[in-house]
């Protein structure tokens, strides 16, 4: 039997998409205090959030 030469159909590239744009804020707190404070207040306002420390 020969074989088929018709190329096998292919599912569209997710690739082709550009990643979503991120918009992001950094605060710089003054100590460690005012950054518990305010990741508090972020997290009940149910804003993504996440605390850093440099």
């Amino acid at each position: 039997m020969a074989k088929s030469t018709k190329p096998k159909p292919t599912a569209p590239k997710a690739a082709n998409k550009p990643p979503p744009d991120l918009y992001r804020i950094l605060i710089t707190c003054r100590d460690e205090p005012e950054q518990v404070r305010l990741l508090a207040e972020f997290l009940e306002r149910e804003l993504k959030c996440r605390a850093l420390i440099s």
